[in-house]
């Protein structure tokens, strides 16, 4: 409900989505030293809860600017760098979770500091070098009158295109076990040692890092739905 939310008011205000998808990675970036103040469950658990909540409404926006900046034939190309520079973060945080724990006595909130440290980083580099005003290479900003309401955002669900996917992606997201529960269960049946624990998802992310990219490109070669060519760029030269 939160993305949902996210992307509606993203859209709304001429196209806010900087300042939706700021909101939402402060959010988060607030919440990782905080939890060094966190030492109960109940205070734990409602940290957790907010830097979710700052996951949700950043995503629609982050994604729409990555849209509304390239051009429909380099979309999956553009995606795929986003994906694998986001999980080239997932691939290196484990490795400094891994030096921090090792290096300092008290290390687990060291790791928290470390991590607030770098997501301020993050959210000073989206404020400082990301464009507030986007211009879209497609439809024109819409006038006021023709601005989404929330009946619109839900009445998308009406196209059959939006509508088999929105289904697909519901179905795979219920088949979908968190990786931490298999880190866990690693960890549990092997006996490894706690400090060893942050290098578990290095190989889910290794392989979707050298993934990302090639097949992110490759949809821009074919169509995202089968194996139809897709469109093909017009060489400028005669």
């Amino acid at each position: 409900m939160v993305r949902l939310a996210g992307g509606h008011l993203a859209d709304r205000g001429g196209r806010r989505h900087k300042i939706v998808a700021g909101v939402g990675y402060g959010l988060s970036a607030l919440c990782k030293p905080l939890l060094l103040l966190a030492h109960t469950l109940p205070v734990i658990s409602a940290v957790l809860a907010a830097d979710r909540t700052g996951k949700g409404p950043r995503t629609a926006p982050r994604d729409a600017m990555i849209s509304l900046t390239t051009e429909p034939e380099r979309r999956g190309r553009a995606f795929g760098v986003h994906h694998a520079m986001d999980t080239t973060g997932a691939l290196l945080g484990p490795l400094v979770a891994f030096a921090v724990l090792r290096a300092t006595v008290d290390g687990y909130d060291a790791v928290f500091a470390v991590s607030g440290c770098v997501a301020v980083l993050g959210v000073l580099v989206l404020v400082l070098f990301v464009p507030r005003h986007i211009t879209a290479a497609g439809p024109a900003e819409p006038s006021e009158r023709e601005r989404p309401t929330l009946r619109d955002t839900l009445g998308l669900l009406r196209r059959p295109q939006l509508r088999r996917l929105t289904v697909c992606a519901a179905l795979l997201g219920l088949t979908t076990v968190s990786d931490s529960f298999l880190h866990l269960l690693l960890q549990r049946e092997e006996s490894l040692p706690a400090h060893l624990f942050p290098l578990l998802p290095l190989g889910t992310a290794a392989v979707f890092l050298t993934l990302a990219f090639p097949l992110g490109a490759l949809a821009d070669r074919i169509s995202r739905r089968g194996w139809t060519p897709g469109p093909r760029r017009v060489s400028r030269r005669r």
